[in-house]
Order: structure tokens, then C-alpha cells, then sequence
């Protein structure tokens, strides 16, 4: 019974990590290509972590790819 009920916890926890990261995949483009050495890597997620509550908290505007012209701006 409690080897169950840790599993459960285990796998409940690891798929809130997981559902966490692809939500900042999608937001940020650029960890898609992800490719540092670890001691690196968590610097960079605790700074996309806190760009992406930053936009949570104060509504900033999505972000899209630069330099795009889209037809409400365009001369």
C-alpha cells in the first residue's frame, strides 16, 4: 500500500514538472533549442520562470517573433 501511494505521489508530482515546462517551451521559443551545461541550465529556467509570471502578473503583451509586420501596424 505505500509503495502505491508514493508512486502515485511521484507521478502526479513529476507530471505537474512536465506540464510547467511545456507551458514554457511554448512561450519561449528558444528553450526548445535548450543546449547548456547544467550548472547553467538552472539560472536560465529560474530567469524564463520569472519573465513568464512577470507577463502572468502584469498582462504584458504576448511576445511574437521580431520584426513582424502585421496588417493593423502596417503604413
Amino acid at each position: 500500500m505505500g509503495k502505491h501511494r508514493y508512486d502515485s505521489s511521484m507521478n502526479s508530482g513529476r507530471l505537474i514538472i512536465e506540464n510547467a515546462f511545456g507551458s514554457l517551451k511554448n512561450k519561449w521559443c528558444t528553450l526548445r533549442l535548450f543546449n547548456l551545461r547544467v550548472d547553467r541550465a538552472a539560472r536560465v529556467i529560474v530567469a524564463y520562470c520569472v519573465l513568464h509570471n512577470y507577463h502572468l502578473e502584469w498582462g504584458a503583451p504576448k511576445l511574437g517573433p521580431p520584426n513582424v509586420v502585421t496588417p493593423q501596424n502596417k503604413r
